[in-house]
């Protein structure tokens, strides 16, 4: 072999060295249940693993129920999972120790040991030839005396000795005491924190690690409520297609057929969603086009080769691009003669991150209890967006699923006749997530509808407004079964009143309907945060909590 190949092999190797990716840094985790989890995909290592990315690898080693104390009940140490922590090899580790130690059978007879053992745990993870960067944590509140643990030594024994012991040993310190002093409510059983609880400790870790907080963006629909020209309907349909409503729909027969969406005024997008549900078997091609002149168009999306498929949300993205008018054209389908079904079209702002899944629903089956139907969700960017889904029932949102990762899915639910049921999807992705819409659906005698309340009330009703949260605004629906004056205003945390919506005489068992564009009683924007809804008549008053998210 000659020496110029040589040396070009030699070469290539030098090069393919150098591009070789970096091992991921390795986070560990020593602790008791709060670090374990309520399971192995929402515990706090879990989720921060999550928002971490594939530059990191977690590992987690907390053990339900046990002490730093070596002569405690249940010690770590004993653990064939405190070996696989050592055998770990982290390049960051964070032990999370103390809340069993508090018990009396532990504290009050081997508490003068703890700083000791703490020292050694402290020892022992440095004796490998690349000790990991330490950190000691401060244990969160315990809120009542459960299972013998006790806050008072927690707070005025335990936690001096570890930052004795962080200043002694030059650990880093992280806090977990102080965020969540005043979050009682995280903690349902007063020690453990709820999904949402451990999401707050990834995202504080988070920062520690990364030096930036998730950010929380929401979708919105520029295309919302606004009016729509169309060359080919049926029955007057065209608004149908930019209600926010998914039983009501566009429909037409014949292609090519065109609905032109003016936005109102300039925007960014990137992204566009049709809904379907429908006609998911129709195989849609179209074209969407955008103008700021309503003039000259250019085209964004051309799926008119689009092969026939039965998806019931479509979703295309591209380069951000500035438009007031934008036109879709449905090209053609897979059945010329019958009637389109498009109940919705989307004209997403540009953010610069990534959009929440599209959702929608439709109706499955009904009894004379129960309506039964699908909620189905599509990504929109399709980058690997991790996706949870939040329901409200009547008690507030909460969440419904964990992080997944889901591209087309579906599920299935039901609703009680004369209930309500409301959906919105987090996607998480490169530090954000990103809020979708909200989703309502009321069963009624004959459909599910959306945002809209389908039968004559008859009593004292303050309804849940939607969207919630909302950004830029909501609707809210009220109803009083006897006549006189009413009142509805919205009032901070602190009791001041922001602003009054309705002050009027009202007739019985009429349902009313107003918005609030977020705005004070001298049309200035308000903050994001948690309003108060208050509908006062006479003696009697309702009050409900809604959230502004700008």
């Amino acid at each position: 072999m000659s020496k110029i190949k040589l040396a070009l092999i030699a070469i290539l190797l030098i090069l393919s060295i150098g591009v070789q990716a970096q091992p991921p840094i390795k986070v560990g985790f020593v602790g008791n249940s709060i670090t374990s989890g309520t399971s192995p995909a929402d515990c706090y290592p879990a989720q921060l693993a999550l928002f971490l990315g594939e530059d990191y690898e977690v590992g987690n080693f907390g053990v339900s129920g046990r002490t730093m104390l070596k002569n405690g009940d249940f010690p770590i140490w004993d653990e064939q999972l405190f070996q696989d922590a050592l055998d770990f090899d982290a390049d960051i580790l964070f032990i999370f120790l103390g809340t069993n130690d508090s018990k009396p059978y532990n504290w009050d007879v081997y508490g003068d040991e703890y700083y000791d053992d703490y020292v050694s745990m402290v020892d022992t993870f440095s004796l490998g030839p690349n000790p990991p960067e330490i950190w000691a944590v401060i244990p969160p509140p315990a809120f009542a005396v459960v299972w013998n643990i006790r806050d008072s030594v927690i707070v005025n024994e335990i936690s001096p000795i570890i930052e004795q012991v962080i200043v002694d040993k030059a650990l880093k310190r992280l806090d977990f005491r102080t965020p969540f002093i005043d979050r009682e409510d995280l903690f349902p059983d007063k020690i453990h924190p709820s999904v949402e609880g451990e999401e707050m400790m990834a995202k504080i870790l988070y920062d520690t690690l990364v030096g930036g907080q998730i950010q929380e963006i929401r979708d919105i629909n520029l295309a919302k409520d606004k009016p729509v020209c169309v060359d080919n309907d049926i029955g007057d349909t065209a608004a149908n297609l930019t209600d926010g409503k998914p039983l009501t729909a566009w429909q037409f027969i014949g292609q090519p057929s065109t609905a032109v969406v003016d936005l109102g005024e300039a925007d960014s997008t990137d992204a566009f969603v049709i809904h379907v549900p429908q006609s998911p078997d129709a195989g849609l091609q179209y074209t969407i086009e955008g103008s700021l002149d309503s003039t000259d168009w250019a085209l964004l999306v051309d799926q008119s080769a689009r092969p026939d498929s039965m998806q019931m949300i479509l979703a295309d993205t591209i380069p951000a691009q500035d438009v007031r008018y934008v036109r879709l054209t449905i090209t053609g389908s897979t059945q010329p003669d019958s009637i389109i079904h498009i109940s919705e079209f989307k004209v997403l702002r540009y953010t610069g991150h990534h959009h929440a899944h599209g959702m929608t629903a439709i109706l499955d089956r009904q009894t004379s209890k129960w309506s039964y139907f699908y909620i189905h969700f599509a990504p929109v960017n399709d980058r690997g967006e991790r996706l949870k889904m939040y329901r409200n029932s009547g008690e507030g949102f909460g969440r419904f699923t964990g992080y997944k990762e889901p591209h087309y899915a579906s599920y299935r639910a039901s609703i009680r006749m004369g209930d309500s049921t409301s959906y919105y999807i987090v996607d998480y992705l490169d530090g954000a997530n990103v809020l979708s819409d909200t989703l309502a659906l009321y069963a009624i005698d004959t459909a599910v509808e959306f945002e809209s309340f389908p039968t004559v009330p008859d009593m004292f009703e303050l309804s849940y407004n939607f969207p919630n949260p909302f950004n830029p605004e909501t609707v809210v629906y009220f109803s009083s079964n006897e006549s006189g004056h009413l009142s509805l205003a919205v009032y901070n945390l602190l009791g001041e009143r922001i602003t009054t919506l309705f002050s009027a005489e009202v007739s019985p068992n009429q349902r009313q309907m107003i918005k609030w564009t977020g705005r004070d009683e001298s049309n200035m924007p308000v903050a994001s945060g948690i309003y108060i809804l208050k509908m006062e008549q006479g003696t009697r008053t309702q009050s409900r909590k809604i959230q502004l998210v700008r």
